[in-house]
């Protein structure tokens, strides 16, 4: 069952992120030569199966849950704190009240089928990124030049690309998908580790297969 009670906010936080990626984009066209729609849709797509996989675990289960929250990191915003590049987004978040009274068992898969179905996205996108990028010129700087490089977005995307936005909206969601498997409060990576005592081999499987994830997702050359 689905709380209405934020959908609004959730509306909301949708509008400004989208805003947010579309900024974004029209800069990340210039640089990857696509178009800039690509990058905005790309990213959104992911976001959204990441929260869609964990709300179709959550009615699976019969468990309440909140619309998702989306948080846009805008052009300004990003200018003005420095440190953190403008990708036009945060990520999202979607609250479960009624997860508590499940057991391990059932909290391990809601938590594990977000980043599954957001990865799954991110390498579709590097793919279609990859099928419509144009080669670097003989002068031209290596497009991975000036971003780390997850072992992952290494081993399928070729090198001597200029990347397509496309590729840049997987890049981003592979980051993402990467920081939010690590065993700290509040991601889906503590949920899969801190359930261990009530999970079946399978799943422990899945658990040690998560951390070699976030592994090929954050670790770069």
């Amino acid at each position: 069952m689905t709380r209405r009670t934020n959908l609004a906010l959730s509306l909301a936080s949708l509008m400004l992120t989208a805003w947010a990626l579309v900024r974004v984009g029209v800069l990340m066209g210039l640089v990857g030569h696509g178009p800039s729609w690509a990058y905005p849709v790309g990213v959104l797509a992911f976001l959204i199966a990441h929260e869609a996989g964990h709300a179709v675990m959550a009615w699976h289960f019969r468990v309440r849950l909140s619309w998702p929250i989306f948080f846009p990191w805008p052009l300004q915003l990003a200018a003005w704190v420095g440190w953190l590049p403008a990708f036009g987004t945060l990520g999202a978040v979607l609250w479960l009240p009624g997860r508590r009274n499940l057991s391990g068992w059932a909290q391990w898969w809601i938590a594990f089928m977000g980043p599954l179905w957001g990865l799954t996205i991110a390498v579709m996108l590097l793919v279609a990124g990859i099928w419509q990028a144009a080669p670097v010129a003989a002068s031209g700087v290596h497009s991975w030049s000036r971003l780390p490089v997850p072992l992952l977005v290494a081993w399928l995307v070729p090198q001597g690309l200029i990347w397509h936005p496309f590729i840049m909206a997987g890049w981003l969601g592979i980051l993402i998908t990467g920081i939010n498997l690590l065993p700290i409060p509040g991601l889906d990576g503590w949920t899969l580790w801190s359930r261990w005592e009530f999970l079946t081999n399978r799943q422990r499987v899945g658990t040690f297969a998560s951390g070699g994830c976030a592994c090929v997702c954050l670790l770069s050359f």
